[in-house]
């Protein structure tokens, strides 16, 4: 790939860096960049629907998912929906009803971010940190591996088209009615929930009102090794748009001896000789 990324996939567990990394990145890229999140739009949603005693003093989304960040962590003792936190409410409507609409919509809204950036004059180079599904590194990754922008964004089309929901808006409306009933107590709860619900529609209807994609790109999904991907050194991550931030040192599979440490830690790794040195076991 010839191409630099137009995003940066920032791949580890909860707690091991992801952010610190992409502030590292932002360094060696010495550009704007813009931040993807996956699940920001859904939590924009939710967010901004809050009943207005728990956004009091929140004057915009940013400040609004914060405080919904917070209570889901800090305060499980606060009821937001009927008698379920913040957690447990996220858990029902970003787990239950909005994957059970569709699986990828969170990618898919994420790729629709991705288009405009890349449609604006001036597209910034893009970080993501908050990849956890393999479905969602299979639908964004491949978009590093095109050359033009054109391409990128027909990809992105195409990707949209053939993932998008297939319910229409009353199907949809039925099911988050079916899977949020139970935890409706009073008023104050359905009037949340209706914003939510209107606040989803709109966002499935822009992604139905994507532009249609001129070409396929079923051939091209079919050539990528999706396993092989994982195995990247942290050079190849930066060079291929794939970070994996705790990648192991060791392959699985390889019976090591101290005799063959080194060599194998190299090898793998593909470091020089003084990398190697560096190394703190």
């Amino acid at each position: 790939m010839s191409t630099t990324p137009c995003i940066y996939i920032i791949q580890a567990f909860a707690g091991h860096g992801k952010d610190y990394t992409r502030e590292i990145l932002e360094d060696i890229l010495k550009t704007k960049t813009k931040k993807i999140h996956f699940a920001k739009k859904a939590k924009e949603m939710i967010a901004s629907s809050l009943k207005k005693e728990l956004i009091k003093g929140c004057s915009n989304e940013d400040q609004k998912i914060e405080k919904l960040n917070y209570l889901k962590d800090h305060e499980l003792g606060i009821k937001i929906l009927g008698n379920k936190n913040a957690r447990e409410m996220m858990q029902l409507l970003l787990g239950d009803v909005i994957r059970n609409v569709n699986p990828e919509i969170h990618a898919l809204f994420s790729l629709k971010e991705m288009e405009q950036e890349l449609m604006s004059n001036n597209p910034r180079i893009m970080i993501c940190t908050d990849n956890r599904y393999k479905n969602e590194q299979e639908l964004v990754y491949p978009v590093n591996l095109l050359e033009s922008k054109e391409e990128k964004i027909d990809y992105i089309r195409w990707r949209i088209e053939n993932h998008k929901t297939k319910y229409s808006n009353i199907e949809i409306l039925e099911l988050f009615d079916n899977l949020t009933k139970d935890s409706i107590i009073d008023k104050s709860d359905i009037d949340m929930l209706n914003k939510i619900k209107m606040k989803f529609i709109n966002e499935i209807d822009k992604l139905n009102k994507t532009k249609k994609p001129q070409k396929d790109f079923s051939d091209f999904i079919s050539s990528i090794d999706f396993n092989e991907i994982q195995n990247y050194t942290i050079q190849e991550g930066l060079e291929r748009g794939l970070i994996n931030v705790f990648r192991p040192l060791l392959p699985n599979d390889t019976n090591v001896t101290t005799n063959n440490l080194k060599e194998v830690i190299i090898n793998y790794n593909k470091l020089k000789e003084e990398d190697f040195e560096n190394i703190k076991f």
